[in-house]
């Protein structure tokens, strides 16, 4: 079965993910060590290939100091 291409809202998530990553000076790797995933599961969220279910977002939240509105914004 292929894979199907990133929907919308993954890929607006996955953007935010990003922006709030950059903008707190971290790399994929360190946010995926404060949220226990390795670097290129980040990676594949931030690109909206992976969708990052609630408990992925509420430890995203507590890693970046954000609330989750931010990822919806």
């Amino acid at each position: 079965m292929p894979k199907s291409q990133p929907n919308a809202v993954d890929k607006m998530v996955g953007k935010r993910i990003r922006e709030q990553r950059v903008s707190l000076g971290l790399s994929e790797d360190e946010l995926g060590t404060r949220i226990d995933m390795p670097g290129k599961r980040v990676q594949a969220l931030e690109e909206g290939r992976e969708r990052a279910g609630a408990a992925v977002l509420f430890k995203l939240c507590a890693a970046l100091g954000v609330n989750v509105s931010v990822f919806f914004q």
